[in-house]
């Protein structure tokens, strides 16, 4: 849940192989993140979020894959859905604990 943990965040997407990305992929990944301030867990969100904003805009023509991460939009939309459910859970709880019976 603590998307600044860049190890379990790793670890929960390169084992099992469930979304199909290996961990050479997140090596790159970090790599070309070294001289940006961006986390991994921000840059796959972003990466969901352009996509979803591309599909949108243009659903009925066709637009080459440019992104290397694109092959594995499914699964990371799945993961981070989860994380998001998981997210909610807990804040309804936490109020839920709060609030005067």
């Amino acid at each position: 849940m603590d998307t600044r943990n860049e190890h379990a965040l790793i670890h929960c997407l390169v084992t099992p192989e469930r979304l199909g990305i290996k961990r050479e992929t997140i090596i790159e990944l970090q790599c070309s993140l070294k001289n940006e301030s961006l986390t991994i867990y921000q840059v796959l969100l972003s990466f969901l979020r352009r996509k979803e904003l591309v599909s949108t805009r243009i659903s009925s023509l066709q637009h080459s894959n440019t992104d290397p991460l694109d092959k594995f939009y499914d699964g990371l939309k799945e993961f981070f859905d989860f994380i998001e459910q998981l997210r909610m859970i807990i804040e309804e709880n936490e109020h839920s604990k709060t609030e005067p019976r």
